[in-house]
């Protein structure tokens, strides 16, 4: 599987003007080339500087529908695009709701299953809330062919019971993580989302129950502007201290 970082930053970038190499997008990220989770407020912009063809991009997955991860705009332009079937979108039913028939609706609910092309993907709860408070918040447990799994865990604090739950079998071998307050240890986020101490003792908390092992690999995205070092050599030197990877984007990996 190919991950394409199209956008890593949090909502509290300044994106009232182009992005540079100083800002980061939106979240979102490409996998395969086909399947993109969450299209946010920079989203379009991301994918041409990523020079994604939005004909390319067979579905949408949708973690929840705060406006740096959804935005209705973007959403049909993508849908827009050129492609023999019609745009895939999978998300709560209260985001589905406000589509037309431009794209191929389908609502996910909490352990939710599906497959895009040679990906399979269930739906897991994760520990964040948006306006609607019965609107449905999800992470992602990807899994591929060759059985390699992957943990997406934008936007969340900590692991519900639920999720672990689901998460069971294989070890994971790679959790690209909420590391949104990163430095900013004891914030008042903390009950959605993660720093880099709170991801360190869940690690260690995995690795015990033999849901991750020493060669999984960590991701540290959806990176706040104010609440991660300035210095973008410091924010590498944190990342490196808590063994993490920290996204950028732009990035490609392989799974």
């Amino acid at each position: 599987m190919q991950i394409k970082f199209i956008g890593t930053g949090a909502a509290d970038w300044d994106w009232s003007r182009p992005l540079d190499e100083l800002r980061r997008g939106s979240c979102c990220t490409l996998l395969d080339n086909v399947v993109l989770i969450d299209a946010g407020k920079t989203a379009l912009e991301s994918l041409n500087r990523s020079q994604v063809d939005l004909s390319s991009i067979q579905a949408i997955v949708l973690t929840h529908s705060h406006s740096d991860h959804f935005n209705l705009e973007a959403v049909k332009t993508i849908a827009a695009a050129p492609r023999s079937q019609k745009l895939q979108f999978f998300a709560a039913a209260e985001t589905v709701e406000l589509l037309d028939d431009c794209v191929e609706k389908h609502i996910l609910h909490q352990g939710s299953k599906f497959s895009i092309g040679n990906l399979n993907f269930t739906a897991l709860p994760s520990n964040h809330m948006v306006e609607n408070p019965y609107e449905e918040t999800f992470n992602y447990l990807i899994e591929t062919a060759a059985g390699k799994r992957l943990f997406y865990n934008l936007d969340s604090a900590w692991i519900t019971t639920r999720a672990r739950h689901l998460l069971r079998g294989t070890p994971l071998d790679m959790i690209i993580w909420d590391a949104t307050t990163g430095t900013t240890f004891c914030d008042w986020r903390f009950a959605e989302h993660n720093d880099l101490e709170m991801i360190r003792i869940m690690r260690r908390a995995m690795l015990k129950a033999e849901m991750i092992t020493p060669d999984t690999v960590h991701i540290f995205d959806h990176i706040a502007r104010t609440l991660w070092p300035a210095d973008p050599a410091e924010q590498l030197a944190a990342a490196r201290q808590y063994q993490g990877i920290m996204a950028q984007d732009g990035m490609t990996l392989e799974l």
